[in-house]
């Protein structure tokens, strides 16, 4: 299997620019080559791509973090995948993290839950330094090192847990609390008609092989 990355930021110094339409990339499908020239061309982005894999997103979260954040001497993808993108930005105050989460309806609002819950619950949530919640962003300070896979002793498993703990029986009977942080509504008494929307929606079914859309219609 192999991957094409199409990036925005200038070559390295050992790389060149290449002409868009005289350029060709062994083993890369001409239709999909064609589709992405002709996506150039026009302009026109597919409804279902993530805002950080468009053009020109990255010029746009940057200008956002260096506004908050003054003096940015670098930032760094972290990482990207198809539900989040995670930047690191170095300044001379130590590292600051941004983060961007989907937008589908699957997913909760996570700036907004983060926020809400890191004022209620100062010494176990961190506090985002930033949000626009609008957009699905957030900038976090450093957390520190990661555990990684350390395995942690048993008193701090303990307190972890009941941590953990603690912060859910707290809150399990305040549900309009939750939902207005921007938690989803997942009671048992709305997922049926929740069920009933995903099922009318075009896109689930188009994803799904015919022997997947089969089952799924028979249960």
């Amino acid at each position: 299997m192999r991957a094409v990355f199409v990036l925005e930021s200038p070559p390295e110094p050992s790389g060149e620019w290449a002409d868009l339409e005289r350029v060709t990339i062994p083993d890369l499908p001409e239709a999909l080559w064609a589709a992405y020239r002709a996506e150039r061309q026009s302009g026109l982005i597919p409804e279902g791509r993530v805002p950080w894999a468009r053009p020109g997103w990255f010029a746009e979260a940057s200008a956002w973090i260096r506004e908050r954040l003054g003096a940015v001497e670098r930032l760094e993808q972290v990482k990207t995948w198809g539900i989040s993108c995670v930047l690191r930005a170095v300044t001379p105050e130590g590292d600051f993290f941004f983060k961007v989460s989907t937008r589908q309806a699957l997913f909760a609002d996570e700036p907004g839950v983060t926020q809400a819950l890191a004022e209620a619950f100062p010494n176990l949530i961190p506090r985002p330094v930033a949000v626009w919640r609008e957009r699905g962003w957030m900038l976090l300070g450093n957390f520190g090192q990661t555990a990684g896979n350390a395995k942690p002793g048993e008193e701090a498993c303990r307190e972890l847990v009941s941590s953990y703990a603690r912060l859910q029986r707290s809150l399990a009977g305040e549900v309009e609390r939750l939902t207005r942080m921007g938690c989803l509504d997942r009671r048992l008494e709305r997922l049926g008609e929740q069920l009933t929307a995903l099922l009318a929606d075009e896109a689930v079914w188009a994803s799904l092989k015919p022997q997947e859309t089969q089952a799924l219609r028979a249960r």
